[in-house]
């Protein structure tokens, strides 16, 4: 498991069905379980919290996309989808509620802004010259940090563009997005092809991208499995002094799942590698820069954030 240091607060949502969030303030712990029977389906994507605890989802299903609850558990509002949208990331800002979405078979990025209480303050649908395919959304005090397929973009919080940085290495698709506290940007891209000797290849790269939109490569590494055994990377989580992503190796039929934390400082230079508990999904407090582990393999479209 990655070392982890000490929180004042955890909220965990499970499912879209079963919420069941666990809050601990000064070691004094509450927890409660809800269940929405007018939510039949769908996936959470994102979740945050202002500074009165209450927590906002972000929800990819056929008819609701945000959910709003207080600090007990209770459901303040549910807001109904505008559009026919695929929703990938959240943050709150100031107050505002940031989100990335994408239309048109995901190929279209959009960004909208809405309230802490669901009005809809802004959005804007971005070129596919600046955007296409988005990935992730990451929100520091700069502004709105956005990766795409083959492209990083800042994003002012009136949703006008700073700037666009094409991301062009060695013909990889950007896989995710990070920033830590103090607003370091870096992304994790990979390129994966098959063999006919049944080898699988993944080519990673770690890339830092300045806050004038200089890319940098500062790591570089091949990733191998055989036979049916599978691989996924994912959970690119930026500390001060180093970048961290996971790879998990997948046997047939899910008969194992064999999970690796690599950790590299910013010169590319290896700290670790170690065998780590595989999860779902991992989120990353930037303000407190502690990252926690979302749920078990049994417990998956699992999320983690601290406030």
């Amino acid at each position: 498991m990655k070392q982890l240091k000490t929180t004042t607060a955890v909220i965990v949502v499970l499912t879209l069905l079963s919420f069941i969030p666990q809050v601990l303030f000064s070691q004094q712990c509450s927890s409660y379980i809800k269940n929405f029977s007018s939510l039949s389906s769908g996936e959470c994507k994102a979740i945050t919290t202002d500074d009165n605890q209450n927590m906002y989802a972000l929800i990819d299903q056929t008819t609701k996309f945000l959910l709003k609850l207080d600090q007990n558990g209770n459901q303040v509002w549910l807001k109904t989808r505008p559009e026919p949208l695929d929703f990938y990331s959240m943050e709150n800002h100031n107050g505002s509620l940031y989100i990335l979405a994408g239309k048109g078979s995901g190929s279209v990025c959009k960004l909208l802004v809405y309230d802490l209480d669901r009005n809809q303050i802004n959005s804007r649908d971005i070129p596919s010259s600046e955007i296409s395919y988005p990935v992730k959304m990451v929100v520091t005090n700069t502004g709105l940090y956005v990766a795409g397929k083959r492209s990083v973009a800042l994003f002012n919080f009136d949703l006008t563009t700073v700037w666009k940085t094409t991301i062009s290495v060695d013909n990889q698709d950007v896989k995710d997005l990070a920033t830590n506290y103090i607003g370091k940007i870096c992304l994790l891209t990979y390129r994966y092809y098959y063999t006919t000797d049944y080898y699988h290849h993944y080519y990673i790269s770690l890339i830092s991208v300045s806050d004038q939109g200089v890319a940098n490569v500062f790591k570089q590494e091949e990733l191998v499995s055989f036979g049916p055994e599978s691989q996924k990377i994912q959970g690119l989580v930026v500390y001060d002094d180093r970048a961290t992503f996971d790879q998990t190796k997948i046997g047939e039929y899910g008969s194992y799942y064999y999970n690796y934390t690599h950790s590299y400082d910013f010169n590319g230079t290896e700290i670790a590698t170690a065998e780590t508990n595989y999860i779902e999904s991992i989120t990353y407090d930037k303000y407190k820069n502690v990252a926690l582990n979302g749920t078990s393999i049994n417990l998956i479209r699992g999320i983690a954030k601290t406030v």
